[in-house]
């Protein structure tokens, strides 16, 4: 029997490919993000003017997302989850709630954003209140056992005992 020798990884065309694409994707992503304003961070810019150009009063983002707000008990939230999560994706997904409850745990998720945890009967049974990145520092000021009142964007349940809101905003 004839023994092939095989070539070194290194001298594959195919390894030379994958490096080539790892390399293009590694330095792609490692752009400058605040060089050019984004579109949320210009939302945002634009949403927190108080007058527009002609003097007249601008509503800020705050004031604009408690206009279509609902106010909502987060224990009764939580207990409509439980009890059907179908029935209350129908009554509470997608919309904006308001919120007050009593801070459980304080700290951020994968992605960066600060969340708080309001706890309503042990582990694992909470509403996790996910902020906006621009709330960050208002967030760094909470203490666990503090009362806040939010408002956010209901998205259902998280591993089925969660109930989670995003895009956050404290309501002082």
């Amino acid at each position: 029997m004839e023994n092939k020798k095989k070539k070194p990884l290194f001298k594959r065309w195919w390894f030379w490919v994958i490096v080539v694409i790892i390399a293009v994707g590694a330095l792609g992503s490692n752009g400058d993000k605040d060089k050019a304003p984004t579109k949320e961070t210009s939302k945002v810019e634009e949403s927190n003017q108080t007058e527009d150009n002609k003097g007249e009063v601008k509503k800020t983002e705050l004031e604009k997302v408690l206009e279509e707000a609902i106010e909502v008990d987060y224990k009764k939230l939580h207990s409509d989850y439980m009890d059907n999560a179908i029935k209350a994706d129908g009554e509470y997904k997608n919309k904006m709630l308001i919120l007050t409850g009593e801070i459980n745990d304080i700290d951020r998720e994968i992605a960066g954003n600060p969340y708080v945890i309001f706890d309503v009967d042990g582990f694992l049974n909470n509403v996790r209140i996910t902020f906006k990145k621009s709330e960050e520092e208002k967030v760094a000021e909470f203490e666990k056992g503090q009362t806040i009142k939010i408002v956010g964007k209901c998205e259902g349940t998280l591993l089925s005992t969660t109930v989670a809101l995003s895009d956050c905003l404290l309501v002082e």
